[in-house]
């Protein structure tokens, strides 16, 4: 589904990516792990299209993407949910839920039974859909920001630090929410700032250091590679 061949971006001077390819195909979890600084993010907002390539390509579908704006991306089938999940907070959550199918031309009743999915998946959200976004907790817009993009029909889900600043519990509900996304064949690309966790997930893992691919592999291999356990897994 996602082929990404020596790509690389620059933060002015600074190199942020240095040849990075990975692929991902239909159906995975691919999870991609590093220290902070090593560019995860940063290849998120350029796979959606926040940020241009220095060098490289990007092939989704089969087709290369790389100069396609960030709403045409959408269109293809590509969600992006960012890091520190960036919810509307004076809109209400069923607002912010409907504008993430802002791209989307079908009637408005099929849009209704798309949203009823997305609250069997959160029920929180449908107690509190008439609430303002910003008065929700953190782990309840981080649903919130994930049934955004799950009302776009999404073919690749890209998840930019899902857990981050969550309670254990938190934590332990959006994982079992992104694992049920991946037993219904919903294509997954997370970064995550929990290794072990992702990893255990994922069908396949990259390793980022310092804008480049380190270490691949499938996700239980990585699990067990010593250095990657002691590097990131605490091991």
């Amino acid at each position: 589904m996602l082929e990404v061949e020596g790509l690389s971006v620059f933060h002015g001077s600074v190199r942020a990516l240095d040849g990075v390819s990975l692929e991902v195909r239909q159906g995975e979890l691919v999870a991609l792990v590093g220290s902070n600084g090593a560019g995860k993010s940063t290849l998120l907002r350029t796979l959606s299209g926040l940020h241009a390539p220095g060098a490289g390509s990007i092939r989704y579908m089969g087709r290369d993407i790389a100069a396609l704006r960030p709403p045409r991306r959408v269109e293809a089938g590509i969600a992006h949910v960012p890091e520190g999940r960036r919810v509307f907070a004076p809109l209400t959550v069923e607002d912010n839920l409907m504008l993430g199918a802002y791209s989307r031309k079908e009637k408005r009743d099929r849009l209704a039974q798309e949203l009823e999915q997305v609250y069997a998946l959160f029920p929180i959200l449908r107690d509190k859909r008439s609430l303002a976004a910003g008065t929700l907790s953190g782990g309840q817009q981080q649903m919130l920001a994930i049934g955004r993009a799950l009302m776009g029909k999404p073919r690749l889900l890209l998840l930019d630090e899902p857990s981050m600043g969550l309670a254990p519990l938190l934590i332990a509900e959006v994982f079992n929410v992104v694992r049920r996304l991946q037993k219904q064949g919903m294509t997954i690309l997370i970064v995550e700032q929990n290794a072990t966790a992702a990893l255990e997930l994922a069908d396949y893992g990259y390793v980022l250091e310092a804008g480049r691919v380190t270490r691949a592999g499938e996700g239980f291999a990585l699990c067990n590679d010593e250095e990657v356990r002691r590097a990131y897994l605490g091991a």
